[in-house]
C-alpha cells in the first residue's frame, strides 16, 4: 500500500504534526487500486500515452473530488470508496507534475 501526499497552504505555526500523521496515513491506496484506477480512466479516454500527472489532477482527481461533502482527498472520491476506500500507507511516492503518469504507475508495479 502506497501513498501520495501533498501538502501546502498552511503556515508551520498552524499544523499538529500528529493530526497531520492521522489524517494522511490512511489515504494510501493497493496497487490492485492503482491498476484499476489506471484502466478505467484509460478506457475512459482520460488517460492516454503522454498524459502528465498534472493532468490526471486537473481532468479526474479535481473534478472527481470537487463534489465530497464535507471536502475530501481522492481516497474518499465516490470511485475510490467503490474500490475499498483508503488503506493504511507503508511507503510514500513522490512524483512530478510534468511526468508522464504512466511512469508513476510503472515505477510503483516495478517497486510492488
Amino acid at each position: 500500500t502506497v501513498a501520495v501526499a501533498a501538502t501546502g497552504g498552511v503556515g508551520s505555526e498552524d499544523i499538529d504534526e500528529d493530526e497531520v500523521v492521522r489524517s494522511l496515513v490512511n489515504n494510501g491506496f493497493s496497487v490492485q487500486q492503482l491498476l484499476e484506477f489506471y484502466i478505467h480512466h484509460v478506457n475512459k479516454g482520460l488517460i492516454r500515452p503522454g498524459t502528465t500527472t498534472a493532468e490526471v489532477v486537473k481532468n479526474i482527481v479535481i473534478p472527481q473530488t470537487s463534489t465530497c461533502t464535507p471536502p475530501c482527498c481522492y481516497m474518499g472520491s465516490e470511485f475510490m470508496r467503490g474500490h475499498g476506500g483508503g488503506k493504511r500507507a507503508r511507503k510514500l511516492v513522490s512524483h512530478a507534475w510534468k511526468s508522464d503518469f504512466l511512469h508513476t504507475v510503472m515505477s510503483i508495479l516495478l517497486d510492488a
